[in-house]
């Protein structure tokens, strides 16, 4: 059947914020459509608004257990992308975890 328009809508306007950068608006309005219906493009508008945040450890545990290279909702340019949210997320998480570690105090 045919989406209801709140949803189209909803969709349309969490993609308008990641455009134009207000990525904690484009999570609230995900987050709402997550909450009506879980499909692989909100999950992915979702991760997406997360990563902009640079809140990685949420991209991570939003990614686990997500078979989106499986997705028959999602193109090959967003597959790529969720990969490249998960590499750079990643990535921020250890040099963070490494800096923590050096800043700390050691014995000699």
């Amino acid at each position: 059947g045919e989406r209801p328009w709140r949803l189209v809508a909803g969709e349309e306007l969490a993609r308008y914020y990641i455009e134009t950068d207000r990525y904690a608006e484009a999570e609230t309005v995900a987050a709402g459509l997550l909450a009506t219906e879980v499909t692989d493009q909100y999950r992915r508008l979702h991760i997406e608004a997360l990563y902009w945040q640079q809140r990685d450890e949420e991209v991570l545990v939003a990614l686990d257990g997500f078979d989106f290279r499986g997705s028959a909702d999602l193109d090959g340019e967003s597959i790529r992308e969720l990969e490249l949210f998960r590499a750079v997320s990643s990535a921020r998480l250890a040099e963070m975890q490494a800096k923590d570690y050096l800043a700390r105090p050691h014995k000699p």
